[in-house]
Protein backbone atom coordinates (compact mmCIF):
# COMPACT_ATOMS: atom_id res chain seq x y z
CA UNK A 1 0.00 0.00 0.00
CA UNK A 2 2.92 2.32 0.83
CA UNK A 3 4.28 1.79 -2.83
CA UNK A 4 0.71 2.86 -4.11
CA UNK A 5 0.39 5.61 -2.72
CA UNK A 6 3.33 7.14 -3.30
CA UNK A 7 2.76 6.47 -6.86
CA UNK A 8 -0.95 7.81 -7.24
CA UNK A 9 0.52 11.20 -4.87
CA UNK A 10 3.05 11.55 -7.70
CA UNK A 11 0.52 11.17 -10.22
CA UNK A 12 -1.83 13.99 -8.82
CA UNK A 13 1.42 15.82 -8.13
CA UNK A 14 1.69 16.16 -11.95
CA UNK A 15 -1.29 17.20 -12.38
CA UNK A 16 -1.15 19.75 -9.75
CA UNK A 17 2.21 21.00 -11.70
CA UNK A 18 0.38 21.30 -14.43
CA UNK A 19 -2.67 23.53 -12.64
CA UNK A 20 0.01 25.70 -11.48
CA UNK A 21 1.29 26.50 -15.49
CA UNK A 22 -2.15 26.79 -16.42
CA UNK A 23 -3.20 29.49 -14.05
CA UNK A 24 0.39 31.15 -14.59
CA UNK A 25 -0.85 31.00 -18.71
CA UNK A 26 -4.23 32.51 -17.16
CA UNK A 27 -2.58 35.65 -15.08
CA UNK A 28 -0.59 36.43 -18.28
CA UNK A 29 -3.44 36.28 -20.44
CA UNK A 30 -5.48 38.72 -18.29
CA UNK A 31 -2.17 41.24 -18.16
CA UNK A 32 -1.93 41.00 -21.67
CA UNK A 33 -5.86 42.12 -21.76
CA UNK A 34 -5.24 44.84 -19.51
CA UNK A 35 -2.10 46.43 -21.00
CA UNK A 36 -2.92 45.52 -25.10
CA UNK A 37 -6.51 46.40 -25.40
CA UNK A 38 -6.26 46.74 -29.04
CA UNK A 39 -5.34 43.27 -29.69
CA UNK A 40 -9.18 42.36 -28.59
CA UNK A 41 -10.52 45.18 -31.11
CA UNK A 42 -11.31 42.50 -33.79
CA UNK A 43 -14.12 41.30 -31.03
CA UNK A 44 -15.86 44.73 -31.32
CA UNK A 45 -16.28 44.69 -27.29
CA UNK A 46 -16.27 48.07 -24.91
CA UNK A 47 -13.43 48.63 -23.31
CA UNK A 48 -14.67 48.51 -20.09
CA UNK A 49 -15.72 44.84 -20.89
CA UNK A 50 -11.99 43.85 -22.20
CA UNK A 51 -10.82 45.37 -18.80
CA UNK A 52 -13.42 43.54 -16.44
CA UNK A 53 -12.18 40.04 -18.41
CA UNK A 54 -8.66 41.10 -17.71
CA UNK A 55 -9.16 41.56 -14.18
CA UNK A 56 -11.20 38.81 -13.93
CA UNK A 57 -8.69 36.50 -15.56
CA UNK A 58 -5.90 38.08 -13.02
CA UNK A 59 -7.60 37.28 -9.94
CA UNK A 60 -9.09 34.37 -11.15
CA UNK A 61 -5.40 33.15 -12.27
CA UNK A 62 -4.01 34.45 -8.35
CA UNK A 63 -6.68 32.43 -6.53
CA UNK A 64 -5.86 29.19 -9.01
CA UNK A 65 -2.18 29.64 -8.56
CA UNK A 66 -2.21 29.72 -4.75
CA UNK A 67 -4.72 26.94 -3.97
CA UNK A 68 -2.57 24.73 -6.42
CA UNK A 69 0.92 25.70 -4.84
CA UNK A 70 -1.08 24.76 -1.09
CA UNK A 71 -2.34 21.42 -2.48
CA UNK A 72 1.27 20.59 -3.98
CA UNK A 73 2.50 21.68 -0.70
CA UNK A 74 0.35 19.50 1.35
CA UNK A 75 0.41 16.77 -0.67
CA UNK A 76 4.43 16.69 -0.97
CA UNK A 77 3.90 16.27 3.23
CA UNK A 78 1.54 13.85 2.87
CA UNK A 79 4.45 12.10 0.84
CA UNK A 80 6.92 12.50 2.82
CA UNK A 81 5.27 11.02 5.89
CA UNK A 82 4.85 7.73 4.25
CA UNK A 83 8.61 7.49 4.53
CA UNK A 84 8.81 8.30 8.35
CA UNK A 85 8.55 5.70 11.76
CA UNK A 86 5.81 7.47 12.94
CA UNK A 87 2.35 7.25 11.93
CA UNK A 88 0.50 10.01 11.02
CA UNK A 89 -2.40 9.81 9.61
CA UNK A 90 -3.81 13.66 9.35
CA UNK A 91 -1.66 14.29 6.03
CA UNK A 92 -3.82 11.60 4.36
CA UNK A 93 -6.98 12.91 5.73
CA UNK A 94 -6.32 16.44 4.59
CA UNK A 95 -5.51 15.04 1.11
CA UNK A 96 -8.84 12.80 1.03
CA UNK A 97 -10.87 15.62 1.99
CA UNK A 98 -8.67 17.69 -0.91
CA UNK A 99 -9.52 14.85 -3.38
CA UNK A 100 -12.91 14.44 -2.81
CA UNK A 101 -13.71 18.71 -2.87
CA UNK A 102 -11.53 18.87 -5.85
CA UNK A 103 -12.89 15.13 -7.63
CA UNK A 104 -9.16 14.45 -7.93
CA UNK A 105 -9.16 10.95 -7.51
CA UNK A 106 -5.29 9.90 -7.30
CA UNK A 107 -5.36 12.58 -4.30
CA UNK A 108 -8.68 10.68 -3.03
CA UNK A 109 -6.87 7.18 -3.37
CA UNK A 110 -3.44 8.45 -2.01
CA UNK A 111 -5.42 9.04 1.05
CA UNK A 112 -7.19 5.92 1.37
CA UNK A 113 -3.59 4.05 0.80
CA UNK A 114 -1.46 6.36 3.08
CA UNK A 115 -4.16 5.93 5.86
CA UNK A 116 -4.07 1.56 5.25
CA UNK A 117 0.03 1.91 5.06
CA UNK A 118 0.51 4.03 8.41
CA UNK A 119 -1.71 1.80 10.29
CA UNK A 120 0.21 -1.59 9.17
CA UNK A 121 3.38 0.15 10.42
Amino acid sequence: MDKASKVLYAIGKVFNIIEIIMAGLTIIAGIIALSAPNLLNNMQLAPETIKAVGLGLIIGGVIALIVSIIVLTLATNAQNTLNDKVTQNTPHIIMIVIGILSTDIFYTLGGIFGIVSENNK
